[in-house]
């Protein structure tokens, strides 16, 4: 859980140096997609796309 997070922005950085709609961009935004889910499935919780960890974390208040 802790590693896909990391995984997820690096795979988000990719965008950037893809043409949208090509078959790398394509096969890139299913697997983001794809990754989604499975974090979801795992923690029981929607993914918060503004959050740093996506909401999938935890908070620890200091």
């Amino acid at each position: 859980m802790l590693a896909a997070i990391p995984l997820r922005q690096a795979m988000l950085k990719c965008f950037i140096t893809l043409k949208p709609f090509n078959e790398t961009y394509s096969l890139l935004d299913e697997h983001v997609s794809r990754l989604d889910a499975v974090l979801q499935k795992i923690t029981g919780k929607t993914i918060e796309y503004r959050g740093r960890d996506l909401g999938l974390l935890p908070r620890r208040d200091v």
